[in-house]
C-alpha cells in the first residue's frame, strides 16, 4: 500500500465515523426535543381546558382543533364519548384509546403527562389523556390527538438537510484531506524516485 493510501484510508474512515455519529447525535436530540416540545404544548393545552370548569361541546372543540391542530376528546370514564372531533366512525375509538391513557401512569403527571403514540382509524396520532370536571357534569376524559404525518414530514426534512450538510462537509474534507496528503506524499515520492536511482 502506498504512502498516500496509508495516510488518506484512516483519515476518510475516521471522517464518516464522526460526520455520522454527529449527524445521528443531531437527528436524535431534535427529535427528542420536538417530541418534548409538543408535550409541553399539548400538557399546556390540556391543563389549561381542565381549569375551565365549564361543558365542553362539538362548537368548542372545533374551534380548539383549529387553534391546537390537534383532534380533541372528551370521554367519560367507561369509554362513551361525550365530544369528539374525530368522525363518527373514529370517535369511539378515540374514546376507549383516551380511557387508556388517562389510566396509565403516565397520565396522573398533572405538570407533565405522557405523551403516546397511538392509532385510530387508518392514521397514527402522538396523544395525551387528563381527567377533568366541569361543574355540572361527572367526571370526564380529556384527550388531544396531534396527527402524526406533519411531525414525520418535518422530522424528515430535517433527516435530509442533516444528510446533505454531512455528505457537503464529507466532501469537504475529503477534498481538503487529498490536497494536503498529496502536498505530503508527493515530495517524499519523489525523493523516494531518486534515491531509488542513486
Amino acid at each position: 500500500m502506498s504512502l498516500y493510501w496509508r495516510i488518506v484510508l484512516p483519515f476518510v474512515v475516521g471522517l464518516i465515523l464522526v460526520f455520522g455519529a454527529v449527524t445521528w447525535i443531531a437527528s436524535a436530540l431534535l427529535n427528542r426535543d420536538a417530541d418534548q416540545r409538543l408535550a409541553a404544548h399539548l400538557g399546556t393545552v390540556a391543563r389549561r381546558i381542565s381549569q375551565a370548569g365549564f361543558t365542553l361541546n362539538r362548537p368548542l372543540l372545533d374551534q380548539l382543533k383549529v387553534a391546537i391542530e390537534a383532534e380533541v376528546v372528551v370521554a367519560g370514564p367507561q369509554g362513551q364519548t361525550a365530544a369528539s372531533t374525530f368522525g363518527e366512525l373514529d370517535a369511539d375509538q378515540a374514546a376507549s384509546v383516551a380511557v387508556e391513557l388517562a389510566n396509565r401512569p403516565a397520565a396522573q403527571e398533572v405538570m407533565h403527562p405522557g405523551l403516546e403514540t397511538v392509532t385510530v382509524g387508518r392514521n397514527q396520532y402522538k396523544a395525551l389523556a387528563i381527567r377533568i370536571s366541569a361543574i355540572d357534569t361527572s367526571p370526564q376524559i380529556l384527550a388531544l390527538f396531534a396527527p402524526l404525518a406533519p411531525i414525520q414530514a418535518g422530522r424528515a426534512a430535517v433527516a435530509r438537510t442533516l444528510a446533505l450538510i454531512f455528505l457537503g462537509g464529507l466532501v469537504l474534507m475529503l477534498l481538503w484531506g487529498h490536497l494536503v496528503t498529496r502536498s505530503i506524499t508527493r515530495p517524499l515520492d519523489r525523493l523516494m524516485a531518486s534515491t531509488r536511482v542513486v
